[in-house]
């Protein structure tokens, strides 16, 4: 089994709407995201090591990549620290080129983990493993780093736990937290 095929982006997969919903809620505040309303989208960014594939973006000629947003799936307990390690390099890569981009991850636990009855400690388990990737404060030295990292569970779909706050949120919450960020790191 390769690393792709343990745990993909979520945008490969039937579950592929979440993207979809992420750029159209996003829309009336920042016209310029990516994918469109049809859902076709350049998502492709240049890091450090070449082009990477981003589920949504925003990103202008004059300031580069402004807002980048990945959705990872855990699948196994394995996952958790391969997306840990795929989430540093990802921000090491992208901020080491365009330091300003806001990057933002939303983690979508598969199911079952462990007991299908419980979820809560998982997730926040999950997000204590996640929490060195999150809550990017110096611009220009924590390259290793997401502004905000967000955990759901597939059935779950509506509620999210912010990994840095260990506070339960609403899709519109972590939304708002988002642009909120952007708007900070990209007033002109």
């Amino acid at each position: 089994m390769t690393k792709r095929d343990r745990g993909t982006r979520v945008s490969d997969e039937p579950w592929s709407h979440l993207a979809q919903r992420i750029a159209d809620a996003l829309r009336p505040h920042l016209p310029d995201v990516a994918p469109d309303e049809e859902g076709r989208h350049d998502s492709y960014v240049t890091g450090l090591s070449g082009p990477r594939k981003l589920d949504v973006t925003i990103s202008t000629r004059r300031h580069g990549l402004e807002l980048g947003i990945t959705i990872l799936s855990v699948r196994e307990h394995v996952d958790v620290v391969r997306v840990e390690d795929a989430l540093r390099r990802e921000a090491e890569d992208l901020h080491g080129r365009q330091p300003h981009a806001v990057l933002v991850a939303y983690v979508v636990i598969e199911r079952p983990l462990r007991d299908a009855t419980a979820p809560s400690p998982e997730v926040e388990a999950i997000a204590r493993v996640l929490a060195p990737r999150t809550r990017r404060r110096r611009v220009h030295v924590d390259h290793g780093v997401f502004e905000h990292v967000f955990v759901c569970l597939r059935e779950e779909e509506g509620t999210f736990l912010d990994v840095a706050a260990a506070k339960r949120l609403s899709f519109s919450d972590t939304l708002g937290i988002v642009r909120a960020t952007h708007r900070l790191r990209n007033e002109r």
